[in-house]
């Protein structure tokens, strides 16, 4: 567990190093977040992620969530898996499509871990790349990311064809920045 919050705490390190949000000694006249005119959605790229992360370091950071109780019994017949990949915050684990009953559902592996950021949703997205602003536009919104890690599962609306859908993104919906993907073989 110590291990699993020092990577986190490290993915977060280098994510504020990369972007610039470290070892710079804020300009008097620069602009806080707090102020920043637009709306977070509506700010480019690099600017959503930057205030996305100054808001995570200025809530405390990456503070884990428990593990889903409710979830750990679930089994239902596996049609699809993937492999979380990082869009800059260190996500691993497993996701699979899975049918149970006649309900399709998105369970993700107890091997899922991911940094606690703000608003984390899970997506259904048709990309089998890099999730971006516009897949996550184009893809169905399943609900809030339940817990950081361990195994969870999140319903599909019944009549959605899971055929047309090639991931299972993560995305902070507070700030519109993509977070992590597992495409789906």
């Amino acid at each position: 567990m110590v291990v699993l919050l020092i990577k986190k705490f490290l993915a977060i390190a280098l994510a504020l190093a990369l972007l610039g949000c470290v070892s710079q000694p804020a300009s008097p006249t620069a602009t806080p977040v707090a102020t920043v005119s637009a709306q977070p959605t509506e700010l480019p790229l690099e600017e959503a992620t930057k205030a996305m992360i100054a808001e995570m370091v200025k809530s405390g950071g990456d503070v884990p969530t428990a593990t889903v109780s409710a979830d750990q019994g679930f089994s239902g017949e596996v049609s699809r898996t993937g492999s979380f990949k990082s869009l800059g915050y260190m996500t691993s684990g497993s996701a699979t499509l899975q049918t149970k009953d006649g309900t399709s559902f998105v369970v993700f592996g107890e091997d899922f871990s991911t940094p606690n950021g703000p608003d984390i949703v899970v997506y259904l997205t048709k990309n089998s790349g890099d999730t971006t602003r516009d897949d996550i536009k184009a893809g169905l919104v399943l609900e809030k990311l339940k817990s950081t890690s361990g195994k969870q599962v999140y319903s599909i609306p019944a009549g959605t064809d899971v055929s047309q859908y090639n991931s299972v993104s993560l995305h902070c919906r507070a700030f519109n920045v993509p977070w992590s993907y597992a495409s789906l073989k």
